[in-house]
């Protein structure tokens, strides 16, 4: 969630331990910046290219290690007018680029494909990194995810803290040592500026979706005249502390619940659980109480739906809802008649855990840990019962549906080692940054990108007129994606106060 500027800038770098940006490509790094990379066929990935490239696990210390990062690239389609590399972030925070190119590519305009080699990667810890973030088995994810987010006693918010206290020693026992405290938006940023160099590029062209916002501001704070382009949708502010973050973005998604049950009955092509907004409501309100006390089964598996479940499919549904609220009706009325199966198989959805599937679960095992490490490095969160009780009922308060299960990404931080955020984000000597931001985003609300465009100090805002979360190539309009396109391939931002 969210972002400060030339002096004060550097203070943070020099009492967070960071070399200054300008010394980025001293000696001790030339190494890193002077590498060549082994492009070959991707497996898997007709049209696509794959290498490694090699980034220091610790910037104080490049003697101490590296990891090796695997990188994806679709090649410009005219090579004759190609303009350099588009580096693509997915977000997540932590997807796998290499998983996600291939789809986040072909959401792009026909004149950005052109032009560029679209490229991303996977970020220090991640899926392919090596070496990644380890935490804790199937099991033990399916049992710590089915937790009920929203206790009614001391008790049970103390067994909260105390889970969320063993998902971080389990990261920690498991894992390469150290590393726990070498995966923060600062070094991926570092990574990035390597990653540039190492493409040919001059000048850095960014997209990043999602938490890809947040570590997009951070490489512009750090390397402010290296950007060419830079392009955010979907904005964290990184201004927010972890509990700003949560209640507001809890309220939101609130807001976009709400907002289902009042339009599922004119949407074309949806069947809703029941024949009125209230009807809707009601029906999940009973189905939150139900499943505290009677978890639902589901087909297939031993696994259950309860609260945590529950209110993750209802998050699927807002995030993407051209794909999902025709999804969302069937899977609520087959619940409310006592098969949760096709809840659970939403929830899984977006925990990336393929339903059923024997043995680890690699893709769930690595979004799920890795989403929770990288929220909890950038930023300081409660820790302890009182700290956590505190802003679960404040979460609870803005979103009695959504709030609980939202203020779970919260239970590992508070034992995690942080944070270089939060801290408003200015970086002066950029060119013009596209803050693109959709006033029905319920993870990532609209004010948010209004204000980071606002902060920073060449910050231009795009506003989308649509729900979901991110607008660029997902929520069909023609006049956002045009803009976006413009700026990308011309460096030529729309004019301020631009909506589509």
């Amino acid at each position: 969630m969210r972002r400060q500027f030339a002096v004060l800038g550097a203070i943070a770098l020099i009492a967070a331990g960071l070399a200054a940006p300008a010394q980025a490509t001293a000696a001790p790094l030339a190494g890193y910046y002077g590498q060549r990379l082994d492009w070959q066929p991707c497996a898997g990935s007709p049209g696509f290219e794959c290498a490694t490239f090699v980034v220091p696990r610790d910037y104080s210390r490049p003697e101490a290690g590296d990891f090796r990062l695997p990188v994806i690239k679709k090649p410009a389609g005219d090579p004759a007018h190609r303009i350099g590399s588009l580096i693509l972030d997915p977000g997540g925070p932590g997807d796998s680029g290499l998983a996600d190119l291939p789809g986040d590519a072909s959401s792009m305009g026909a004149s950005v494909l052109a032009d560029f080699d679209i490229v991303s990667w996977d970020r220090r810890g991640i899926e392919g990194s090596d070496t990644t973030l380890t935490c804790m088995d199937t099991a033990a994810t399916d049992a710590y995810t089915h937790l009920d987010p929203a206790p009614s006693t001391h008790a049970g918010v103390a067994a909260l803290v105390k889970a969320g206290r063993n998902f971080t020693a389990a990261c920690r026992a498991n894992s390469a040592p150290g590393l726990l405290g070498q995966i923060g938006s600062i070094a991926n940023a570092r990574d990035m500026d390597i990653l540039r160099a190492v493409l040919g590029d001059s000048k850095m062209n960014y997209f990043g979706y999602s938490y890809g916002s947040f570590q997009g501001l951070v490489y512009a704070e750090l390397f402010p005249g290296r950007i060419r382009t830079m392009a955010v949708d979907g904005i964290f502010d990184p201004s927010l502390t972890g509990t700003q973050m949560t209640v507001e973005g809890a309220l939101s998604e609130e807001s976009e619940l709400q907002y289902y049950a009042d339009v599922c009955n004119t949407t074309p092509g949806v069947t809703c659980p029941a024949s009125t907004p209230a009807g809707i409501m009601a029906l999940i309100d009973k189905l939150q109480q139900q499943v505290k006390t009677s978890p639902l089964p589901a087909q297939g598996t031993t696994r259950t739906v309860g609260p945590n479940e529950l209110a993750t499919a209802l998050r699927l549904n807002g995030i993407a809802p051209g794909a999902f609220y025709a999804l969302t009706g069937p899977a609520l009325s087959a619940a409310a008649a006592g098969d949760g199966t096709q809840l659970l198989g939403l929830a899984d959805t977006l925990n990336s855990r393929a339903q059923g599937a024997p043995g680890p679960v690699t893709g769930y095992l690595d979004s799920f840990q890795d989403d929770a490490a990288l929220f909890c490095v950038d930023r300081p969160w409660p820790s302890g019962t009182v700290g956590y009780g505190s802003l679960l009922a404040a979460a609870e308060a803005a979103s009695p549906h959504l709030g609980a299960e939202r203020a779970t990404m919260a239970l590992p931080c508070g034992s995690w080692p942080t944070a270089d955020f939060p801290h408003a984000v200015r970086a002066p000597g950029t060119l013009p940054i596209l803050v693109v931001s959709s006033t029905g985003d319920p993870v990532t609300p609209y004010q948010w990108g209004v204000r980071v465009a606002d902060t920073l100090a060449n910050g231009v805002l795009l506003t989308s007129e649509s729900h979901g979360h991110t607008a660029y190539g997902s929520n069909g309009s023609a006049c956002l994606d045009a803009h976006v396109d413009d700026y990308l391939v011309n460096a030529a931002p729309p004019p301020p106060g631009t909506a589509c």
